[in-house]
């Protein structure tokens, strides 16, 4: 299995995609963060005032980013979504 990643999202760093997906999605919104590995991204957008739902399948990667986000789920394919709380 492939590390998660671990790295940090510098909103300085104006040539980088992280960043242009940060400052794109502005603040106080509500976010699913796709493939949030670690939750780095998710992090920022949370010090943004964003409400953020992160998905991911690595379940190492997962477990971390649940220190961040307000809610994480895992594999999408596998779930029952008609019985997801709201």
């Amino acid at each position: 299995m492939v590390k998660p990643c671990e790295t940090e999202v510098d909103l300085s760093e104006q040539n980088n995609a992280r960043t242009k997906q940060v400052l794109m999605t502005g603040t106080d919104k509500r976010v699913i963060d796709f493939g949030c590995s670690t939750g780095y991204v998710s992090k920022v957008l949370k010090q943004r005032g964003c409400y953020v739902v992160g998905i991911e399948v690595d379940p190492e990667a997962a477990e971390k980013a649940g220190e961040v986000c307000d809610r994480v789920v895992g594999d999408i394919d596998e779930m029952d979504l008609a019985n997801q709380p709201g």
